[in-house]
């Protein structure tokens, strides 16, 4: 895995803004740094082998660089600040990653399975103690679509695909209203008995089964 650091991630508008956020919570913080991260997974599609960063060519990087928006000569990350990262939820692949991908590859950079993007926040004057506090996270991300870490991400976490469950229909049928009463449960479905009647009523009318 290849990793490059970018720019700035806010404008000094929303750095300013959601530093007042974080010290409502943590007083003591005197500065917020946001800056882009790009991972880029150097195996081949076919079967997986990795590729050494270091043969990557200058002019690939350069490359890369270019379309990233990356500086290659400012490459050094503050690590004595203590820091979160911001991540796609971990085993999905990101719209922007998805877009960022097809972009390199019809710009003939070969060698680039996937580019993935994620944020790393610098919080100066926070304690270490205080980088798992779910209502600080709940400010620097989207629990929905996102993932959070306190440490460097690992390849094994950034370029995590999961493979989709198998699709399951629920035969009512042949069982009637208490499948799918037996289903919900099973599920967490979270259906009201009103609900339950609907689906029942309107799939047998289609006689199908819903999945």
């Amino acid at each position: 895995m290849l990793c490059l650091t970018g720019a700035k991630a806010q404008s000094d508008f929303r750095r300013l803004r959601l530093l007042e956020q974080v010290r409502a919570l943590y007083p003591s913080v005197s500065d917020i740094h946001s800056r882009y991260h790009y991972f880029l997974d150097l195996r081949s599609n076919i079967d997986r082998t990795d590729i050494d960063p270091t043969q990557i060519d200058e002019l690939t990087r350069e490359r890369l660089a270019s379309l990233l928006d990356v500086d290659l000569s400012d490459q050094e990350v503050d690590t004595s600040t203590p820091a979160i990262w911001v991540l796609p939820r971990t085993g999905t692949v990101s719209p922007w990653s998805s877009k960022a991908t097809d972009i390199t590859h019809n710009c003939g950079i070969s060698g680039i399975a996937r580019v993935e993007r994620a944020i790393r926040y610098s919080i100066v004057g926070l304690s270490a103690d205080a980088l798992n506090d779910t209502a600080l996270l709940a400010l620097l991300h989207d629990r929905m679509t996102e993932s959070v870490s306190v440490t460097t991400p690992e390849a094994d976490s950034v370029f995590l695909q999961q493979q989709p469950e198998a699709l399951q229909r629920i035969d009512i049928l042949a069982g009637g209203k208490q499948a799918l009463v037996d289903a919900n449960q099973q599920l967490g479905l979270a259906l009201s008995p009103d609900e339950i009647d609907y689906l029942v009523s309107n799939f047998q009318k289609l006689n199908r089964n819903p999945s």
